[in-house]
């Protein structure tokens, strides 16, 4: 995680998030950059954060968002996973968390996609 040195303004394009133990860390990374940036503007004025939806927005093949869509502008996170189990296994291991929101899954083969928008790339292949 160190390596990936993820910053506020980031959006990270995961390649297999398999079970989603790096996604976790990836969301939590962000959170913590974001936060750190934002925490007294968020105080003073008392933004708040809706609630988690279920599921966890999912995107088959290419049919991705627009730049200017609300799924692209609060994704922090893009993981592209090929395997529909572990797809199921994200969104159940997501479910009703804060960091849900800030995920967009896609469930293609990550060769045959034209990928969204992302500014660092960030795979576990084994």
């Amino acid at each position: 995680m160190e390596k990936a040195a993820v910053k506020p303004t980031d959006v990270v394009l995961e390649v297999g998030p398999g079970t989603g133990n790096l996604t976790l860390k990836l969301l939590e990374a962000a959170k913590k950059a974001r936060h750190r940036r934002a925490a007294a503007t968020a105080c003073s004025v008392g933004i708040g954060r809706p609630a988690a939806r279920w599921p966890v927005p999912l995107l088959r093949g290419s049919t991705l968002p627009s730049p200017s869509s609300p799924l692209a502008r609060r994704a922090q996170v893009i993981a592209v996973e090929h395997d529909g189990r572990m797809v199921v296994e994200l969104q159940k291991r997501l479910h009703g968390t804060p960091e849900a929101r800030k995920l967009q899954l896609i469930h293609s083969d990550v060769m045959k996609l034209d990928l969204p928008f992302f500014n660092l790339c960030v795979a576990n292949i084994p």
